[in-house]
């Protein structure tokens, strides 16, 4: 048996011997290539909360310096701005 991997990294068994001959695969193998699938949709999934990991720092990112330039506007630090959140600046 040897291992290549594919585009993704996900990594894939040849099976010598067996494809051009017709034979079932045995239980052992039907695991094997089971847990393969399982572990491609578990990473999957790991990418996905990784991505909404990040998008949801970036926007806490923003949101910090956001409130930074508001408390920096009202103590009269800065000239106030628009701002991309347009948050009411209040009295």
């Amino acid at each position: 048996m040897r291992l290549h991997s594919d585009e993704d990294g996900n990594r894939h068994r040849h099976r010598h011997g067996r494809e051009g001959s017709g034979a079932a695969p045995t239980a052992l193998e039907r695991r094997i290539e089971e847990l393969e699938r399982e572990l491609a949709a578990e990473r999957q999934e790991n990418n996905r909360l990784l991505k909404a990991h990040q998008d949801k720092d970036e926007l806490i990112n923003k949101l910090k310096e956001e409130i930074d330039l508001l408390n920096r506007v009202r103590s009269g630090l800065v000239t106030p701005v628009v701002s991309f959140f347009h948050f009411p600046l209040g009295n």
